[in-house]
């Protein structure tokens, strides 16, 4: 004598045990927009060029250049959240100075315009910082001639 199984109960229980596992491993990520902008003064009378592998920049003697930076980030960012828009650079003074800068043991901690602790900030909105770094003699003192 065969039995009849009725597989309506079962089929119910194993999709509803497999909704429950989709909806509960999809968490919801949020990426919010982040903007810095990157102010660099030049308040020497030299013409200082700064090269590294994503920005040349040019500026003249007492005038100022700028990075506008947009990126994706978390919900709640502070200005040490943010990272410097230069590595590894050569600053060039005058076409016959040079000095090369290193990011030190962490992104986003090092020598002049790589460290962001060198940076005065200004918090314009959530998520949105002005950084100004201020270039002086002493940035040209530390340079040596350029071989």
């Amino acid at each position: 004598m065969q039995h009849k199984i009725n597989w309506t109960p079962f089929l119910i229980f194993g999709i509803s045990l497999l909704f429950t596992i989709l909806f509960n491993q999809c968490k919801k990520r949020v990426d919010y927009t982040v903007l810095g902008t990157f102010v660099y003064i030049n308040s020497t009378d030299s013409i200082i060029e700064i090269r590294n592998s994503q920005y040349n920049l040019l500026i003249q003697p007492n005038t100022s250049n700028q990075i506008l930076i947009d990126g994706e980030g978390p919900e709640k960012v502070n200005e040490d959240s943010y990272v410097p828009p230069m590595n590894s650079s050569i600053l060039i003074f005058n076409n016959f100075k040079c000095d090369t800068l290193n990011t030190g043991d962490k992104i986003g901690n090092g020598e002049g315009i790589l460290g962001i602790k060198n940076y005065t900030f200004e918090k314009i909105a959530e998520r949105n910082y002005k950084f100004t770094y201020t270039f002086n003699t002493n940035d040209l003192q530390k340079a040596k001639p350029c071989k």
